[in-house]
Order: structure tokens, then sequence, then C-alpha cells
């Protein structure tokens, strides 16, 4: 797929215009996937919102601010990581994704985001909707675009009282490197995502194996507990009674 007649080398540089060798040159050494600056995605939507709701996050769990006592929220993301999420007003779920305002507004309100947030109309939210027509969001004015640094944000809330709390992170590219997930932070992704697939009592069996993975003998382990169990698999009975008397209603149901 690389070196034939009609392979990616031809076609994208010409005949005679590349050296296959270079490809080895320091293989493996180190591999990318071993580098700091692999991470994880840490909530279900852009990641150029991310260093924002984090901060969000923040304010919330560190100075205990409730969305009740606010009066103002500003966003200041780095200029680069607003352009495609400026959506003061998201009218579908995908724009919900893709607004940084209503990421930091669920943040602040909730203290989480799940993938339901994205799902349906949990964009219209009514507490969301509020907060929404108190929230800002603009280019940080001391995060230049030229910069090195450009996953940054500053999330600023005034309250009701005039008090005036804010965070800042000049760089956040998932969570990685430096700045990993805590095991309580992975669960509650993990948990999010592997309940649309199984069944409640599988999944916390599932985590913890995966975080000892280093310790499985056979991956049929790993593996046996990726299945839906045949318990959950049986479909449900309906229980079909007796005919009743002309004055009475029929009753059927189901029985999980």
């Amino acid at each position: 797929m690389f070196e034939h007649q009609q392979g990616f080398l031809n076609v994208f540089n010409g005949p005679g215009t590349f050296d296959p060798d270079k490809l080895f040159e320091s293989w493996g050494a180190p591999w990318e996937i071993e580098a700091k600056s692999i991470a994880l995605k840490q909530f279900p939507c852009c990641g150029s919102t991310h260093p924002a709701i984090a901060m969000a996050l923040q304010l919330r769990r560190e100075d205990k601010v409730k969305a009740a006592e606010i009066s103002r929220i500003e966003v200041r993301p780095h200029g680069r990581r607003l352009r495609h999420t400026n959506n003061p007003h998201p009218q579908t779920s995908l724009q919900a994704k893709f607004s940084v305002q209503y990421v930091v507004a669920r943040a602040l309100r909730y203290g989480v985001l799940r993938l339901k947030d994205f799902e349906g109309d949990a964009h219209f939210d009514p507490e969301i909707t509020r907060l929404l027509d108190l929230t800002t969001a603009s280019p940080h004015p001391d995060m230049a675009d030229d910069a090195e640094d450009q996953w940054g944000a500053e999330v600023i809330v005034t309250l009701k009282d005039g008090t005036r709390l804010s965070r800042r992170v000049d760089n956040l590219v998932g969570r990685g490197g430096d700045n990993p997930m805590s095991s309580s932070e992975l669960w509650d992704k993990f948990n999010d995502c592997a309940a649309r697939s199984l069944p409640r009592e599988q999944i916390a069996p599932l985590f913890e194996r995966l975080e000892t993975l280093e310790k499985v003998t056979e991956i049929a382990q790993v593996t046996r507990l990726l299945e839906v169990s045949e318990l959950h698999k049986a479909p449900a009975k309906k229980v079909v009674f007796a005919p009743r008397g002309a004055h009475e209603a029929q009753e059927t149901t189901w029985v999980p």
C-alpha cells in the first residue's frame, strides 16, 4: 500500500522523490504512544472546550460555587479554541458539543458532563438556559494566537453579592502526562460509556480487571467480562392470564 505503483508514496510524492528507508530511522525510539503528550479525552464534547470545563469544575469544587448565586459568567479561552466553540445558545445536540458556553454552564450547575448531556433536548434544560443568558465568551487577552501553549482558558464567575472568582490554566491538552485522570475520574468516564452496552453488574468488575491488565494471564479473563451475560440476554417473558369475565378488564403485563 505504500510502495506499489499506485501506492501512497507514488501518489502523494511521485516516483523518485521519496526514501522509504527514512521511515525506519529511530523506529520505536521512542514509541509515540509512550509520550507524555498522549492524553485521554475526559469529557464527551469538543476537546477545545475541555480547559474551560476543568476550570469551571475547579470553581464549583474548591469555592463551592452554586448556580443560584451566580450573576455573571465570563469564559476566556485561547483564541484558537474559541473560533469553533463560540455557540452562545446551542439549538442542537451537535452545537452543544461545540459550545464552550453550554459546557461551562453545565459544569457549574451539575458538576459533571455526561453523554446524556449531549442528547435529545438536554441543551434546552431551563437551568442551563438561565445560566447561558448570564454567560459571555471572548478570546483571552493574555493568550496570543502564536503562543507556544494554545490550550488555555480562564473562567470568571461573579456572584450576586459582588464576589468575583476565577480559575485559569495555560495549557491543558486532554488528561495525561503530568496531569493524568485520577482513578475516580476514569471510573466516571468508563461507567458512563460502558453503561450503553453492558448491564450495571458487569461494569465495575470489568473496570477493575482493565486497571490491572498487566496481571492478566489469559486474555479470555478480559473478553468474558466484555460479553453480556446469558442472564441479561434472556428475553422478557410475557405472562398470559386466563380469560376474565365480560365485565372485567383484560390483564396483561411483562415480567422482567
